[in-house]
C-alpha cells in the first residue's frame, strides 16, 4: 500500500511562515536562528555530559577535569536558556498578536469578496472546502499551523 499524502518540505514551511509573517519576516527569521542555536547548545551541553562522567569514573578520579567538562556544560546552558529566552520574543510580544489580527483582516477582505452565490450553492458540510478552495489564504495559515 502506497502513500499519496504530500507533506511540505521545511523550505515549503519556511516559505509559508515568512508569508504569514508578512511585514514581521525579520523577526521571524530571527526567531527562528535563535532556536536553531538554542538546540545547537542544548545539544553540546548534552555531549558536555560524557565529559562530566567519563572523568568522574575514570581511574583515579580527575576533579579538575570534571569540573572543567562542568564548566562547559554550564556554558552550553547558559546560551540555551539566553538564546531560547529572545527567540520566544517573538511569540509572547505582540508580534504574534499583530501577525493573526492582520490575517484576520485579509480574511474577512477576501470573504466579504466572495459572491454569496458560491455560499449559497453548498450544502454546510460542502462549506469548507470551498473557502480552502477560494480563499488562498485559509490554505496557507492551515499549513503553517495544522
Amino acid at each position: 500500500m502506497s502513500d499519496t499524502t504530500k507533506y511540505a518540505t521545511f523550505k515549503e514551511t519556511y516559505e509559508a511562515g515568512k508569508m504569514i509573517a508578512g511585514d514581521h519576516a525579520a523577526d521571524f527569521k530571527r526567531s527562528l536562528s535563535l532556536f536553531a542555536l538554542a538546540y545547537t547548545m542544548q545539544g553540546g551541553a548534552y555531549l558536555s555530559i560524557y565529559g562530566v562522567m567519563a572523568a568522574l569514573f575514570s581511574s583515579p578520579v580527575n576533579a579538575w577535569q570534571a569540573w572543567i567538562w562542568f564548566g562547559v556544560m554550564a556554558f552550553f546552558v547558559l546560551i540555551n536558556v539566553c538564546a531560547r529566552w529572545f527567540a520566544h520574543d517573538f511569540e509572547y510580544t505582540d508580534t504574534m498578536a499583530n501577525i493573526t489580527h492582520d490575517m484576520r483582516s485579509k480574511l474577512g477582505k477576501k470573504l466579504r469578496a466572495m459572491p454569496l452565490e458560491v455560499l449559497s450553492s453548498y450544502k454546510t458540510g460542502d462549506l469548507n472546502p470551498s473557502f480552502r478552495l477560494k480563499v488562498k489564504i485559509i490554505y496557507d495559515y492551515s499549513l503553517f499551523h495544522f
